[in-house]
């Protein structure tokens, strides 16, 4: 309920500040400086097909989705002052859920410094503090999904120079009403070799006070419609923390992203835990189009023709077996990608899985086909 107040209280501030504060006179420059608002979204559709390794009754399964929908609204209220307002209702499993997105009210008056208040994703996972409709792949990895905090309620303090990006901050989230507090931090360098060659390497970690609350990692294996087919032990927990690295090279139309993920966590009973996973994919675009990338984060794309193709290739690893429970898997997937300009995107993907440990299926090799089609305005 708290945590309802704060995020209603920084929505109706940022709308309060942008009605009532239209204009600025800057002195220096002698003219006026004026909010400025953009409304934007996408609507991301699409079809599901997976034998029946990916539900309890072991049947095969083809379903048409409407993955999300997205409405935003973006603030500048002048060089110092931003703040971003998005909701959203996506598909899981046969329901839809309608939620906020980012809602936050950001600061950029101090040199090179961010300081931001809302509802914001934590700075943890390359893949996942990049937007759904950005990223190489239908969906985002398993293991991005299985150990990557998403959105929460805090408060964050970044540091960007041009070779180098440091996030940390406060976060909330309510685990079936019991409050988890969190510490998460990522840095992150760039090494630039030429004009079209660079590396990227990050680092993150965060303290999780679980406060006894129930603990499991679950994932649907890149299908939305899907059962939570990759699971780990359900237990009440103390505390968890969270390492994660990254790493991406870049030349020209070649890109490479890596992340290895490890958890711990700290059962009731004293006894530790442990979880591991991580991916590594390559993905190659057939004109000059290239990712763009900038404080960290990969960015929308700008295809450099009408009609622009990328392929890509990944590999996923988690291991989320603890005391004879759980599971183990290995998961390929390939996928070809088409840019409509700017404001269409089809991605085509085969994904198969190999599984060990704990299911709830007889079958023990995945098999699927997922498709996408995201219009952005």
């Amino acid at each position: 309920m708290i945590n309802n107040y704060i995020l209603y209280g920084v929505l109706i501030t940022s709308l309060s500040v942008a009605y009532a504060e239209p204009e600025r006179v800057d002195n220096n420059k002698n003219n006026k400086e004026k909010s400025f608002i953009k409304i934007d979204g996408d609507i991301i559709l699409g079809a599901e097909i997976f034998n029946g390794f990916y539900n309890r009754e072991g049947e095969s399964q083809q379903e048409l989705v409407l993955r999300r929908g997205k409405l935003g609204i973006d603030i500048d209220f002048n060089k110092n002052w931003k703040a971003q307002i998005e909701g959203k209702v996506e598909q899981n499993e046969d329901d839809y859920e309608t939620e906020f997105g980012d809602v936050y009210l950001e600061y950029r008056g101090l040199k090179n410094t961010e300081i931001t208040l809302g509802y914001i994703k934590e700075p943890f996972g390359f893949e996942r503090l990049t937007g759904i409709t950005k990223v190489h792949a239908a969906e985002r990895s398993i293991s991005t999904n299985a150990f990557s905090p998403g959105r929460n309620l805090g408060f964050s303090w970044s540091f960007n120079k041009k070779s180098w990006t440091s996030e940390f901050g406060f976060y909330q989230d309510e685990i079936d009403n019991i409050r988890v507090n969190a510490l998460t931090g990522r840095l992150t360098t760039v090494l630039t070799m030429s004009d079209t060659t660079f590396m990227h390497f990050g680092i993150a970690t965060s303290h999780r006070d679980l406060n006894q609350s129930v603990f499991e990692v679950k994932d649907r294996g890149g299908f939305v419609t899907a059962d939570n087919v990759y699971r780990s032990i359900e237990f009440v927990a103390d505390k968890s923390n969270l390492l994660g690295l990254e790493w991406m090279f870049q030349s020209s139309q070649l890109t490479i992203i890596s992340e290895l993920f490890n958890q711990s966590v700290t059962y009731i009973d004293g006894r530790d835990g442990y979880l591991h996973g991580g991916y590594i994919q390559s993905s190659f675009f057939a004109d000059d189009t290239k990712l763009r990338y900038k404080k960290g984060k990969l960015k929308s794309v700008k295809p450099a023709s009408d009609i622009s193709w990328e392929w890509y290739m990944r590999f996923n690893w988690t291991d989320l077996r603890d005391l004879d429970s759980g599971n183990v898997n290995d998961t390929y997937e390939v996928g070809v990608n088409t840019y409509f300009g700017d404001f269409a995107i089809s991605k085509l993907a085969l994904i198969a899985s190999n599984i060990e440990g704990q299911r709830f299926s007889p079958e023990s090799n995945g098999k699927g086909v997922n498709w996408r089609i995201t219009y952005l305005w």
